[in-house]
């Protein structure tokens, strides 16, 4: 994600209790990419108090590509499903 101040909550939020419904709770981690925010983003997550969400920040803007290959490069587990951050 980059510079999604407003809309990182939402999407979380949502995805979360997606995944609480479909995989179960605690069987499942959240991965973000801040691509280099500079909107207070990274003010936002550092906020959350979810155990399930984990965060990977890039210094400087690299773009989707760069972050996407940051996500599956860090990701572990058996799926990895890419969101927008935008909803």
């Amino acid at each position: 994600m980059y510079n999604e101040e407003d809309a990182i909550v939402p999407v979380l939020t949502e995805w979360r209790a997606e995944l609480v419904r479909t995989v179960g709770d605690g069987r499942f981690a959240i991965l973000v990419v801040d691509d280099g925010s500079t909107d207070g983003t990274d003010k936002v997550l550092s906020a959350l108090q979810d155990s399930t969400v984990r965060v990977v920040t890039h210094r400087t803007n690299q773009g989707k590509g760069a972050a996407v290959r940051t996500g599956v490069n860090t990701a572990r587990g058996e799926l990895v499903l890419i969101q927008d951050a935008d909803l």
